[in-house]
Protein backbone atom coordinates (compact mmCIF):
# COMPACT_ATOMS: atom_id res chain seq x y z
CA UNK A 1 0.00 0.00 0.00
CA UNK A 2 1.29 3.46 -1.01
CA UNK A 3 1.71 6.41 1.12
CA UNK A 4 -1.12 8.27 -0.93
CA UNK A 5 -3.43 5.08 0.37
CA UNK A 6 -2.74 5.43 4.02
CA UNK A 7 -3.43 9.17 3.86
CA UNK A 8 -6.33 8.61 2.71
CA UNK A 9 -7.09 6.11 4.91
CA UNK A 10 -6.06 7.89 7.87
CA UNK A 11 -8.92 10.97 6.33
CA UNK A 12 -11.27 8.55 6.11
CA UNK A 13 -10.44 7.02 9.85
CA UNK A 14 -13.91 6.86 12.21
CA UNK A 15 -13.91 5.25 15.45
CA UNK A 16 -16.63 2.82 16.17
CA UNK A 17 -20.05 3.55 17.39
CA UNK A 18 -22.77 1.99 18.96
CA UNK A 19 -26.70 2.66 19.78
CA UNK A 20 -28.47 1.81 23.11
CA UNK A 21 -32.20 2.34 23.43
CA UNK A 22 -33.85 3.18 26.81
CA UNK A 23 -37.29 3.38 27.70
CA UNK A 24 -37.64 6.35 30.11
CA UNK A 25 -40.86 5.19 31.66
CA UNK A 26 -39.70 2.38 33.83
CA UNK A 27 -43.20 2.01 35.24
CA UNK A 28 -44.40 0.80 31.88
CA UNK A 29 -41.23 -1.90 31.87
CA UNK A 30 -42.13 -3.18 35.05
CA UNK A 31 -46.19 -3.47 34.15
CA UNK A 32 -44.29 -5.33 30.68
CA UNK A 33 -42.55 -7.39 32.94
CA UNK A 34 -45.36 -8.50 34.50
CA UNK A 35 -47.66 -8.86 31.85
CA UNK A 36 -45.02 -11.29 30.38
CA UNK A 37 -44.71 -13.15 33.43
CA UNK A 38 -48.47 -13.92 33.61
CA UNK A 39 -48.19 -15.01 29.90
CA UNK A 40 -45.96 -17.03 30.43
CA UNK A 41 -47.17 -19.12 33.76
CA UNK A 42 -50.78 -19.21 31.59
CA UNK A 43 -49.20 -21.24 28.52
CA UNK A 44 -47.41 -23.11 31.18
CA UNK A 45 -50.55 -25.15 32.56
CA UNK A 46 -51.22 -26.31 29.29
CA UNK A 47 -54.58 -24.54 28.68
CA UNK A 48 -53.20 -21.97 26.39
CA UNK A 49 -50.15 -21.56 23.61
CA UNK A 50 -47.81 -19.10 22.03
CA UNK A 51 -49.03 -19.79 19.09
CA UNK A 52 -52.38 -18.08 19.53
CA UNK A 53 -54.55 -20.83 20.43
CA UNK A 54 -55.85 -21.53 24.04
CA UNK A 55 -57.76 -19.47 26.43
CA UNK A 56 -59.51 -15.63 25.88
CA UNK A 57 -57.18 -14.85 29.34
CA UNK A 58 -53.82 -15.59 27.15
CA UNK A 59 -55.35 -13.54 24.32
CA UNK A 60 -56.28 -10.83 26.20
CA UNK A 61 -52.76 -10.77 28.10
CA UNK A 62 -51.36 -11.10 24.78
CA UNK A 63 -53.17 -7.86 23.57
CA UNK A 64 -52.34 -6.12 26.58
CA UNK A 65 -48.53 -6.50 26.26
CA UNK A 66 -49.07 -5.07 22.40
CA UNK A 67 -50.07 -1.93 23.73
CA UNK A 68 -48.28 -1.72 25.85
CA UNK A 69 -45.53 -2.20 23.99
CA UNK A 70 -46.97 0.46 21.24
CA UNK A 71 -46.94 2.96 24.29
CA UNK A 72 -43.71 2.32 25.63
CA UNK A 73 -41.89 3.00 21.83
CA UNK A 74 -43.32 5.99 22.17
CA UNK A 75 -40.79 6.49 25.74
CA UNK A 76 -37.69 5.18 24.11
CA UNK A 77 -34.24 7.34 23.73
CA UNK A 78 -32.01 6.03 21.77
CA UNK A 79 -27.99 6.98 22.65
CA UNK A 80 -25.31 6.64 20.37
CA UNK A 81 -21.90 6.26 21.49
CA UNK A 82 -18.65 6.54 20.18
CA UNK A 83 -15.09 4.86 21.01
CA UNK A 84 -12.40 7.71 22.94
CA UNK A 85 -9.40 8.15 21.13
CA UNK A 86 -7.08 6.11 22.78
CA UNK A 87 -5.29 8.62 24.72
CA UNK A 88 -8.64 10.30 26.20
CA UNK A 89 -9.24 7.02 27.08
CA UNK A 90 -6.36 5.85 28.88
CA UNK A 91 -5.98 9.93 30.77
CA UNK A 92 -9.84 8.42 31.91
CA UNK A 93 -8.23 5.27 33.68
CA UNK A 94 -5.55 7.19 35.13
CA UNK A 95 -8.09 9.51 36.49
CA UNK A 96 -10.16 6.51 38.19
CA UNK A 97 -7.32 4.06 39.53
CA UNK A 98 -8.74 0.44 40.88
CA UNK A 99 -10.18 0.05 43.86
CA UNK A 100 -7.65 -2.28 45.27
CA UNK A 101 -10.48 -4.28 47.12
CA UNK A 102 -12.79 -4.95 43.89
CA UNK A 103 -12.35 -7.75 41.61
CA UNK A 104 -13.59 -5.92 38.88
CA UNK A 105 -11.65 -3.15 38.95
CA UNK A 106 -8.69 -5.40 39.37
CA UNK A 107 -10.06 -7.10 35.85
CA UNK A 108 -10.28 -3.93 33.78
CA UNK A 109 -7.97 -2.00 35.43
CA UNK A 110 -9.69 1.35 36.33
CA UNK A 111 -12.61 2.18 39.31
CA UNK A 112 -15.66 0.28 37.25
CA UNK A 113 -18.06 2.62 39.48
CA UNK A 114 -16.83 5.92 38.56
CA UNK A 115 -15.19 6.19 35.13
CA UNK A 116 -18.09 5.75 32.93
CA UNK A 117 -20.10 8.42 34.98
CA UNK A 118 -17.67 11.09 33.35
CA UNK A 119 -17.04 8.98 30.05
CA UNK A 120 -20.53 9.17 28.96
CA UNK A 121 -20.45 13.15 28.01
CA UNK A 122 -17.87 12.91 25.53
CA UNK A 123 -18.89 9.30 24.15
CA UNK A 124 -22.28 10.85 23.39
CA UNK A 125 -22.66 11.40 19.77
CA UNK A 126 -26.56 11.56 19.76
CA UNK A 127 -28.54 13.20 20.69
CA UNK A 128 -27.13 16.35 21.08
CA UNK A 129 -27.68 17.58 24.91
CA UNK A 130 -26.25 20.09 26.98
CA UNK A 131 -24.85 18.77 30.22
CA UNK A 132 -28.14 19.59 32.40
CA UNK A 133 -30.18 17.36 30.19
CA UNK A 134 -27.98 14.93 30.30
CA UNK A 135 -27.69 14.75 34.33
CA UNK A 136 -31.54 14.52 34.24
CA UNK A 137 -31.72 11.82 31.98
CA UNK A 138 -28.87 9.97 33.79
CA UNK A 139 -31.13 10.44 37.38
CA UNK A 140 -33.75 8.56 35.61
CA UNK A 141 -32.15 5.56 34.26
CA UNK A 142 -31.84 2.09 36.62
CA UNK A 143 -29.20 0.90 37.78
CA UNK A 144 -29.78 -1.97 35.07
CA UNK A 145 -30.17 0.80 32.04
CA UNK A 146 -26.91 2.41 33.17
CA UNK A 147 -24.89 -0.34 32.98
CA UNK A 148 -26.05 -0.95 29.58
CA UNK A 149 -24.19 2.32 28.83
CA UNK A 150 -21.43 1.35 30.67
CA UNK A 151 -21.35 -2.00 28.88
CA UNK A 152 -21.24 -0.14 25.48
CA UNK A 153 -18.65 2.34 26.51
CA UNK A 154 -15.85 -0.64 27.69
CA UNK A 155 -16.94 -2.47 24.51
CA UNK A 156 -15.93 0.63 21.97
CA UNK A 157 -13.10 1.05 24.10
CA UNK A 158 -11.67 -1.79 24.99
CA UNK A 159 -12.86 -4.29 21.68
CA UNK A 160 -10.94 -4.63 18.50
CA UNK A 161 -12.15 -3.26 15.87
CA UNK A 162 -11.42 -5.41 12.99
CA UNK A 163 -13.17 -5.85 9.53
CA UNK A 164 -16.58 -8.19 10.60
CA UNK A 165 -17.04 -12.21 9.32
CA UNK A 166 -20.20 -13.26 9.48
CA UNK A 167 -20.63 -17.09 9.37
CA UNK A 168 -23.86 -17.11 8.27
CA UNK A 169 -23.68 -15.05 5.06
CA UNK A 170 -20.35 -17.58 4.67
CA UNK A 171 -22.36 -20.45 4.81
CA UNK A 172 -25.39 -19.46 2.85
CA UNK A 173 -23.17 -17.79 0.04
CA UNK A 174 -21.14 -21.55 -0.04
CA UNK A 175 -24.37 -22.87 -0.14
CA UNK A 176 -25.91 -20.55 -2.56
CA UNK A 177 -22.68 -21.05 -4.60
CA UNK A 178 -22.88 -25.04 -4.77
CA UNK A 179 -26.34 -24.93 -6.03
CA UNK A 180 -25.47 -22.67 -8.88
CA UNK A 181 -22.30 -24.93 -9.74
CA UNK A 182 -25.08 -28.06 -9.62
CA UNK A 183 -27.43 -26.17 -12.37
CA UNK A 184 -24.69 -25.03 -14.62
CA UNK A 185 -23.56 -28.10 -14.53
CA UNK A 186 -26.96 -30.01 -15.15
CA UNK A 187 -27.93 -27.47 -18.25
CA UNK A 188 -24.27 -28.76 -19.34
CA UNK A 189 -25.15 -32.13 -19.40
CA UNK A 190 -28.59 -31.19 -20.45
CA UNK A 191 -26.91 -29.30 -23.70
CA UNK A 192 -24.84 -31.82 -24.26
CA UNK A 193 -27.27 -34.80 -24.70
CA UNK A 194 -29.86 -32.70 -26.68
CA UNK A 195 -26.77 -31.86 -28.92
CA UNK A 196 -25.79 -35.51 -29.47
CA UNK A 197 -29.25 -36.86 -30.14
CA UNK A 198 -29.25 -34.66 -33.13
CA UNK A 199 -26.21 -35.60 -34.56
CA UNK A 200 -28.05 -40.10 -34.38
Amino acid sequence: MDLAAIDALIENAEMPTASVDLCLRGDLQAKWEDLERQLKAEVSTGRSSLAGTGTGKAEELARQIRELETEMQSSVLTMTLRALPRTEWRELEAKHPPRKDNDADRLYGFNTDTIFDEALAPSLVSPELDAARLAKIVDRLTSGQFERLALAMLDLNRQASDVPFSQAASLVTKASDATSRRLSGSASRTSGSRAGSRGK
